[in-house]
C-alpha cells in the first residue's frame, strides 16, 4: 500500500467532526471515527470487514482502517451501488461469515442501512469473537458521549465486557493464545 494512499484519512474524519462542532454541535460522532474507538476499547488489532458497497467503497475503509493502525484481515463484499435496505438479514449473516475465513479479532459490518441489529449475538456465538456494526457502534460511541451505557444482549461492545478471542475459520482446529 502506498503512503499516499492513507493521507488525510483520519485527518477528514476529524475535519468532519470540528466541522459539526463548529456549527454549534455540543458534541459529535462520526461511524468511522466511532469504530476505531470500538475497536481500540476492544483491543482488536486485525478485523473482518463485511460490506455492503462496491468494492473500491470497501477498499478506501481499509485504508481509513490501515491508517489508525488496524489491519484488515480478511474481506466480502457485496458489491452493491445502492438499495441496500433490500438486503435480507439472512444475506448479511452470509456476509459476515465470509469476511472471517481468516483468523480475526472481530468483524465489523460496514453500512448504517443493513439490518444487523439481531444477528449480532448469534454471530458472535457462532464466530467466537465481537461483530460490530456501523450503527451499534455509532450509538455505543454517541451514549458514551451523553455519559449513558448503551446496552445490547450477547453484544461484547454493549455488554461491557473488554478484550476478545481470536476467530478460527469453520473447519480449522487450532489453539489461540488468549482464548
Amino acid at each position: 500500500m502506498h503512503l499516499g494512499q492513507l493521507r488525510g484519512r483520519l485527518e477528514g474524519e476529524r475535519t468532519l467532526v470540528e466541522a459539526m462542532l463548529h456549527a454549534g454541535a455540543p458534541a459529535a460522532v462520526t461511524t468511522s471515527g466511532a469504530l476505531v474507538e470500538a475497536l481500540r476499547h476492544l483491543g482488536v488489532r486485525r478485523v473482518a470487514v463485511a460490506s455492503p458497497y462496491e468494492e473500491q467503497v470497501t477498499f478506501r475503509l481499509e485504508l481509513f482502517l490501515a491508517q489508525a493502525g488496524i489491519e484488515v484481515c480478511g474481506t466480502a463484499s457485496l458489491g452493491l451501488p445502492g438499495q441496500i435496505w433490500r438486503v435480507r438479514p439472512e444475506e448479511t449473516a452470509a456476509l459476515v461469515r465470509a469476511a472471517a475465513t481468516t483468523p480475526c479479532d472481530a468483524v465489523f459490518v460496514s453500512c448504517t442501512n443493513l439490518r444487523t441489529y439481531d444477528l449480532v449475538a448469534p454471530l458472535e456465538r457462532e464466530l467466537g469473537v465481537p461483530v460490530l456494526t456501523a450503527n451499534q457502534v455509532t450509538m455505543w460511541a454517541t451514549a458514551l458521549l451523553a455519559g449513558l451505557r448503551a446496552r445490547g444482549p450477547g453484544q461484547r461492545l454493549l455488554d461491557g465486557r473488554r478484550g476478545h478471542r481470536r476467530a478460527v475459520p469453520p473447519g480449522r482446529h487450532e489453539e489461540v493464545a488468549g482464548a
